[in-house]
């Protein structure tokens, strides 16, 4: 019985293979991020390139905790302690998805020159959370009391939740301070 099956597995040819097509492949994925994730490693995850350091506050006195988890922003002690560490988590894996499947997810809103005029710029630019092509869109700008911007918890929350309504939603990371924010959100919108 081996025999015969052997004899048809030589006879049908097994050995000699037509050229295959090569197959297109996605980049290779990551392991996701977790509670216990770090946040420096995500802030430089490759993904994210030069940008990362922009999805928590910029200035590190306005935030504690070293991981995902533990991440706690100043004025959000209201936030639920069982609730923000999964939406954290959620959102920094949707990034991270979206990054390494070659959609852009961050946009810078001032040229380079700029930026070079004015260093400050170098620290706003708009998150998106993609949702239908060609649907309405909405900007979400999160609080910090103008000291800072809290976008993990106030604004990426909201534009994701828009994303999976079908909105095309941004959120903006902008400069704090009353003037510069207002100018910042008017840059946001023309672009």
């Amino acid at each position: 019985y081996v025999c015969i099956e052997v004899l048809a597995l030589l006879l049908s040819g097994c050995g000699a293979r037509e050229p295959q097509e090569p197959v297109e492949t996605t980049p290779p994925q990551t392991a996701a991020f977790t509670r216990e994730s770090k946040i420096k490693d995500v802030k430089n995850a490759p993904m994210f390139g030069s940008y990362g350091r922009l999805l928590f506050p910029v200035e590190d006195a306005y935030y504690s905790g070293d991981t995902l988890e533990e991440l706690q922003l100043t004025y959000y002690s209201h936030i639920d302690p069982e609730v923000n560490p999964e939406r954290t988590v959620e959102i920094v894996n949707y990034m991270k998805n979206q990054a390494e499947s070659g959609n852009q997810i961050f946009y810078d809103i001032y040229s380079d020159e700029e930026k070079n005029a004015d260093p400050e710029k170098a620290d706003t630019g708009l998150f998106f959370f993609k949702g239908i092509p060609g649907e309405k869109f909405a900007i979400c700008n999160a609080g910090g009391a103008f000291a800072y911007v809290g976008a993990m918890q106030d604004s990426f929350p909201h534009a994701l939740e828009l994303s999976q309504k079908g909105y095309n939603a941004f959120a903006l990371i902008y400069r704090p301070g009353a003037q510069t924010a207002c100018e910042d959100l008017a840059r946001a919108i023309r672009f």
